[in-house]
């Protein structure tokens, strides 16, 4: 999951800053293709630049691909009603940074007690190691 709202962030902010800088809607979709390292999305990337080539709004596109988050999916239909759609990507890709560092936090946060647990049995063994030597020493035949 964390993975989707990271490929959604990158490529609605390339695709955003595109706009915004008054690059076509088809070549700014072909360039923030490119930013989607996974194979099957990007494979979708080119079918929606396909139909929006034959005139499908961009929300349609999204909607039939399936594979945003339905919150991104909302924001572009606002960004389309009100003529946006650049704000509205860089909003939406800004909402899902936020998202990402937060559950990463989460994780390192949770992530901590279990490699301190861990680390306290290593050394736990390694000490018992050593004082098992040290007093075996005591039993060897003088």
């Amino acid at each position: 999951m964390v993975l989707r709202k990271m490929e959604v962030s990158g490529v609605s902010r390339t695709l955003g800053t595109l706009i915004k800088s008054g690059v076509p809607m088809i070549q700014a979709l072909e360039t923030s293709r490119a930013v989607v390292g996974n194979v099957v999305d990007r494979e979708r990337a080119r079918r929606r630049r396909g139909r929006r080539a034959r005139g499908r709004r961009r929300l349609e596109s999204a909607r039939a691909l399936g594979r945003l988050p339905p919150l991104a999916v909302q924001m572009i239909s606002v960004g389309e009603e009100t003529g946006k759609l650049d704000e509205m990507l860089l909003r939406v890709s800004d909402h899902y940074d936020r998202e990402v560092r937060a559950q990463i936090m989460q994780f390192t946060r949770m992530l901590e007690p279990i490699l301190i647990v861990v680390m306290g049995l290593l050394v736990g063994t390694v000490v018992v190691s050593m004082l098992t030597a040290i007093f075996s020493i005591n039993d060897l035949p003088m």
